[in-house]
């Protein structure tokens, strides 16, 4: 069975309307199980439980075992908001047959994966890439709830959705070995890839037009997707964390001519090109990958990034051959050099601990849980899956042929929030940790040249004859007098030379690029009767790092059931639990980069364009627009809001 069949395997262990009905959840997810073409013996080999439970234990592990506490699921339950301070209720709510019988007829079992590839193992991940993919999508279209059914009753503050994706990451971290075809060898070693490229704002910021920001913004947004492909193509689209890649537009185009025209699914999707060309994507990421595989996967992304950047280089010094103003061959090694150095790209792995107390030790609010789920449940509460019982208790007294000692919690997912503190502690001092290498150090005609005017830093491309000849060219690329180097050339044509004449992309169908007059007067083509002003809207969301690290994540009595409440507060060191921040768990960085991940699709651009402004880059919590000055103040208001 190869990976991407036990991944398949895995994001189908539970059925997405299993709130509904609990006790049958196993049949019904046999049921989706065979209509993925599975055999009973292929789901009785997968089933060692290892990804599921350390999910589980990631996001709950303090609740007890569900036969001491349970929580019913009906039509009129909420689910709570995973970063709290509120509850999402529908109107119309769906009825437990009804979401049964749309989540099996809306799986996207049906499809000719032959149409994708003859290799059996790419047809493989064509299947598991398009339930991850659609299944969810053509739910919440068929009723929004099924979007937001909770993977526990007692917990709905995540969903079913991301816990059966976390499993199948995990999955990813299951190594199996056969030896002479019978024994197999599992081994489960997860690690963290945090990885984060630059330059950032210092690039944007070389721009002269609101072209020039765009196409800044955007080509960084198109070198980590394709760094960010590079690591799921080998793992999976489930192993990323962070950004949100479900439902991410230039993510899914990236696949459009491997899987989505083959299967005839891209009208599906619905993503225009203004959504697919506009800049979201933040220039760090977050993976959860096999530790035997980590550092492949990083230098991976990491070739792949400079490989695009390479490309896309070619294309536009054909471009500016085709329009009679090739390169000189004597400027060719200094672009390529340019080229070479321009990515400034920092990664850091981390090997999750196994000694779970070990690995939490110093982190609050891990420790303060971790005493509550091993002294705070009764003995005969505790669920077996998350804990090694080295003692036992006796009218409230623990006892061990050892020591009187509580059970520890040995699963690993319990110390999700320690792992990534720790990762990206290390990816932190990675950075300060600062390489000075020699600028254009193979280039042997520097002596003189002119620098950049907009970074200052490289020595311009070509002559000072060729760089006046860049005014000649057609379209309104250059302006007189401009002296650049091999990056903002290629920021100025690149949209041109590669996304539409290699990649089919229509910018200037897609992309406004108004002038400053026209963002000041609100309205293209202006004739403002008094003068304008334009203004420049950056936004940045406070504390998004403790956000992430879990420092402002939501109390434990906000995101449980009323039923979990109740249990808690019948237990002293559960009690002190509920007014204490909820640990940070897999499905809370899922449904945080989804969250940032919406806003920036879904609701910057609108925004902004309501009030008559362009907006240059929208990606997680960052936004930089361009508006007509009296509109600048709403605007901002308006988004803070969103």
């Amino acid at each position: 069975m190869n990976i991407w069949q036990r991944k398949l395997l895995a994001f189908l262990h539970d059925p997405p309307s299993k709130p509904f009905n609990i006790a049958e959840h196993w049949a019904m997810a046999e049921a989706l199980i065979r209509n993925a073409g599975f055999q009973p013996a292929d789901v009785a080999w997968f089933f060692d439980k290892v990804c599921d439970h350390t999910a589980a234990a990631a996001d709950r592990v303090i609740c007890p075992k569900s036969a001491v506490l349970k929580a019913e699921w009906n039509e009129s339950a909420a689910f709570k908001h995973p970063l709290g301070g509120g509850e999402l209720h529908f109107e119309q709510p769906i009825r437990h047959a009804e979401a049964e019988t749309q989540v099996a007829a809306l799986q996207p079992h049906t499809c000719d994966w032959s149409k994708v590839a003859s290799d059996a193992e790419q047809q493989d991940w064509a299947k598991f890439f398009v339930h991850w993919r659609l299944w969810r999508q053509r739910c919440a279209e068929g009723h929004p709830s099924l979007a937001h059914l909770p993977a526990d009753t007692r917990i709905p503050d995540h969903t079913i959705w991301t816990h059966c994706s976390i499993v199948s990451a995990l999955q990813t971290c299951v190594r199996i070995e056969r030896e002479q075809q019978a024994v197999e060898i599992r081994d489960f070693q997860p690690a963290f890839l945090l990885m984060q490229i630059g330059p950032v704002q210092e690039f944007i910021a070389q721009a002269r037009s609101t072209r020039d920001l765009w196409s800044g913004s955007y080509l960084l947004s198109w070198l980590i997707a394709h760094g960010i492909k590079a690591i799921t193509d080998e793992v999976g689209p489930d192993c990323v964390l962070f950004p949100a890649l479900r439902g991410q537009p230039l993510f899914d185009f990236l696949h459009k001519e491997s899987l989505y025209d083959k299967l005839n699914m891209w009208d599906e999707l619905r993503h225009s090109d203004e959504q697919i060309l506009t800049p979201n994507l933040p220039n760090r990421f977050l993976a959860v990958v096999p530790a035997w595989q980590v550092q492949q996967l990083a230098e991976h992304a990491v070739n792949a990034m400079h490989k695009k950047l390479q490309d896309i280089g070619k294309a536009c010094r054909e471009w500016f051959k085709n329009q009679n103003h090739e390169i000189p061959s004597d400027a060719i090694e200094r672009w390529d050099q340019q080229i070479a150095q321009f990515l400034n790209i920092h990664w850091q792995t981390w090997k999750w601990e196994e000694d779970v107390a070990k690995a939490i030790k110093g982190h609050a609010e891990l420790e303060q849980a971790y005493k509550a789920a091993t002294q705070g449940i009764p003995a005969d509460h505790l669920d077996p899956r998350n804990y090694r019982h080295q003692s036992w208790q006796e009218n409230g007294v623990w006892k061990s042929k050892v020591s009187n000692a509580p059970p520890v919690v040995d699963n690993p997912g319990f110390a999700w929030a320690a792992h990534y503190k720790r990762v990206d502690e290390l990816l932190a001092a990675r950075r300060n940790t600062r390489d000075f290498k020699p600028w254009a150090a193979a280039d042997t005609n520097r002596t003189g040249a002119v620098k950049d005017m907009l970074s200052g830093k490289e020595e311009v491309i070509g002559s000072e004859q060729w760089q006046k000849g860049l005014a000649n060219i057609p379209g309104h690329y250059f302006r007189e007098n401009e002296r650049l180097g091999a990056l903002n050339l290629i920021k100025r044509v690149w949209h041109k030379a590669y996304l539409q004449e290699v990649k089919g992309l229509e910018v200037y169908r897609a992309v406004r690029f108004e002038s400053m007059p026209e963002i000041a007067a609100g309205s293209p083509d202006p004739l403002p009767e008094s003068p304008k002003y334009v203004a420049i809207l950056a936004l940045d969301g406070d504390s998004m790092g403790k956000w992430v690290s879990g420092a402002l994540s939501p109390h434990w009595r906000g995101q449980l059931a009323a039923e979990a409440v109740a249990y808690f507060e019948n237990h002293p060191l559960l009690k002190a639990l509920l007014d204490s921040r909820r640990h940070v768990a897999p499905s809370y960085h899922v449904q945080l980069s989804e969250a940032l991940a919406n806003f920036a699709l879904y609701l910057a651009g609108p925004i902004v364009e309501h009030f008559d402004g362009q907006l240059i880059y929208a990606g997680g919590d960052d936004v930089l627009a361009m508006l007509p000055a009296e509109q600048a103040l709403p605007c901002g208001r308006a988004l803070r809001m969103a």
